[in-house]
């Protein structure tokens, strides 16, 4: 499958997430300026990906290029919802707009965010923030059916990626656990950051790896007997209960999504705690002691809010956000001294959607039929 010469210039997209899913667009918006070009290649990865903590994607930048992405799919994402903030903390029995909320520049307001929330929880919540009627899993969900169906779009799942073969500085092919391999000169590797030291053929030492620290992340999807908040467009979160061994407070963050029939619920987890499953288990408990505590000290939902849940879904998700550094803005590239590498880009979904679709949407040449 792999060594028919026909497919070696192919370009490749390793990955799950939100950076895949616009890497997988930017190429196919490229395929369009060049019709000879082959199929781009889909490979799952590892498989990591998490669901959109809230429901809004930071920056009018970034919402403009999702749009334009969405558009190019025939997926027209419609007007955005009226707002300025669309997240509510819960804190002294009652909802509250957080406090950054309240500065009057987004430059102001990040700054006012990561003093009030650990770094890595930061990262996963937006400020300038833009949202549609539907919510960002909504969106993700068909924006990730468009690409399954697209063509220009081949998809190989089930088998994980070795590495690289690399031959004169340039990547030549991928290498999959199964033994076989992919020839091509284009990859974009939009997976999890934290796998990269275990993949054979790239440089021991990749600089813009230092200083970002990997964290996982663990989601319950809540499907709800009746729907709850069906016309409310915010998000919420709410601080766990700290333990004697908490150095830092922790949260749930959450919103509702399809008419209020499902929810999904987030708290960022440590290396050592994602290391313990009895902490994980932990952990879960104490999300949904929040939530309970949340919702019964209010009116927005009636009775216990556990009472409300028919189906449940819990995911961890390691090593998918990054706790520190600076987001890039835009695909990197391992193209200076010794350790450069030609034919390999780099892009994460480890600070949150808005960062992934700047990086991997600034150069697909996309413009919305209709500007916001």
């Amino acid at each position: 499958m792999s060594r028919d010469t026909k497919e070696t210039t192919r370009p490749v997209v390793i990955g799950e997430g939100w950076a895949a899913l616009g890497a997988l667009i930017r190429e196919l918006a490229r395929g369009v300026r060049e019709p000879e070009a082959a199929p781009i290649l889909w490979l799952a990865g590892s498989g990591g990906r998490a669901i959109a903590t809230l429901p809004s994607i930071e920056g009018d930048e970034a919402a403009t290029l999702l749009e334009s992405a969405a558009e190019f799919l025939d997926l027209p994402l419609g007007p955005r919802v009226a707002g300025t903030s669309f997240v509510r903390e819960f804190r002294n029995r009652s909802f509250r707009e957080p406090v950054w909320s309240r500065k009057d520049s987004a430059p102001e307001q990040r700054k006012v965010r990561s003093a009030e929330l650990w770094a890595p929880e930061a990262a996963l919540v937006p400020v300038d923030e833009v949202r549609w009627e539907s919510s960002l899993v909504e969106i993700e969900e068909q924006l990730r059916e468009r690409l399954l169906q697209h063509p220009g779009v081949k998809r190989l799942s089930g088998v994980p990626v070795e590495g690289f073969k690399v031959l004169d500085g340039a990547v030549k092919a991928v290498m999959l656990a199964s033994g076989d391999e992919i020839e091509t000169d284009h990859v974009i590797y939009a997976d999890r950051w934290s796998q990269l030291g275990r993949l054979t053929g790239l440089p021991k030492a990749m600089g813009f790896l230092r200083g970002r620290e990997p964290m996982g992340v663990l989601q319950a999807v809540f499907t709800h007997s009746t729907p709850l908040l069906s016309d409310v467009t915010e998000g919420f979160y709410s601080a766990l209960t700290r333990e004697s061994g908490d150095a830092q407070e922790r949260q749930v963050f959450g919103h509702f999504y399809r008419g209020g029939s499902e929810s999904v619920w987030s708290s960022v987890i440590s290396p050592e705690e994602g290391d313990d499953n009895h902490l994980i288990a932990k952990r879960l408990r104490r999300m949904k002691q929040a939530l309970e505590k949340m919702f019964a000290e209010s009116d927005w939902v009636k009775g216990e809010f556990g009472a409300t849940i028919k189906n449940e879904q819990v995911r961890y998700e390691e090593g998918i956000v990054l706790s520190e550094g600076e987001a890039p803005e835009a695909a990197l590239t391992l193209s200076k001294g010794a350790q450069s590498l030609r034919g390999i880009e780099f892009v994460t979904d480890g600070y949150g959607v808005g960062s992934a679709m700047l990086q991997c949407l600034r150069a697909a040449g996309l413009k919305p039929s209709v500007q916001p």
